[in-house]
């Protein structure tokens, strides 16, 4: 499965760390996959109020998007949906509502993975803290495979009869929506470069590399954005013949 690797910024380091302090594990065993944090048993009680905490809150949000992701495979798969002007309209407004709402929740989960990151980083030494940040900048993040295979279709490359008008426009809005994310990367690569002179500081200040997290995080989240609104706008050009062939090549990949 493709994925989309927007930039080394840790979003699901948190679900390893937490599930790693577990008590089952005794403290010399509990590590990161490459990284050995030497966790006390102090330390893993400590962690696990965290992972419960963190546990409860992402099993709620993960509920939502399976709850979301059910509704959009339902509305994509009505028979009637481009019956009639109304009924299309009605459709595909709530085909994308639905797009962006699972996107916006996945980016929930993402910030939520960080915030309690920061939350539970507060249990380390300060050379554990030095090990899990610089750890944290080798880390990816994806979106839901089933928003990930809608999302990357490429039109273009789709047999579905486009006319030069619409290729003209579905080029102009990839072109925007490829500046805009040249713009959020260089961000992105500026905050990496501002918390790695903070992480290695001697008298690094904590605050501040928690805000760093924070907006790397905002802004990765903001190229996931960029790509679910290019995908729609571009699909808004197409005809309901088209959208019908679109929808068979998703159905096909995703089983929608």
């Amino acid at each position: 499965m493709r994925r989309i690797s927007c930039r080394s910024v840790c979003l699901s380091v948190l679900a390893i760390l937490v599930i790693s302090a577990l008590p089952v594990m005794g403290a010399a065993e509990t590590r990161l996959p490459g990284l050995n944090l030497n966790l006390t048993d102090k330390q893993v009680d400590a962690l696990q109020g965290v992972f419960e905490e963190y546990t409860a809150k992402n099993l709620a949000l993960l509920g939502e998007v399976d709850k979301k992701i059910t509704d959009l495979k339902l509305e994509l798969r009505k028979k009637d949906r481009f019956e009639s002007k109304f009924k299309e309209i009605n459709s595909v407004y709530k085909a994308n509502t639905l797009v962006k709402e699972i996107s916006k929740l996945h980016g929930e989960i993402l910030k939520t993975r960080i915030a309690y990151l920061l939350k539970a980083k507060d249990v380390f030494t300060d050379e554990q803290r030095v090990k899990l940040f610089t750890r944290v900048l080798e880390f990816d993040f994806d979106m839901p495979d089933e928003i990930f295979i809608i999302v990357e279709e490429d039109l273009l490359s789709l047999d579905i009869g486009l006319t030069l008008d619409q290729i003209k426009k579905i080029l102009r809005y990839r072109a925007d929506m490829d500046k805009k994310a040249i713009d959020i990367n260089l961000e992105i690569d500026l905050q990496l470069i501002y918390l790695q002179i903070e992480l290695f500081k001697a008298d690094r200040s904590s605050d501040k590399m928690n805000r760093l997290l924070l907006t790397i995080t905002d802004l990765g989240t903001q190229l996931m954005d960029n790509r679910v609104v290019h995908f729609l706008k571009a699909k808004d050009v197409l005809t309901v013949a088209q959208k019908k062939k679109l929808l068979h090549s998703v159905s096909m990949l995703s089983g929608y």
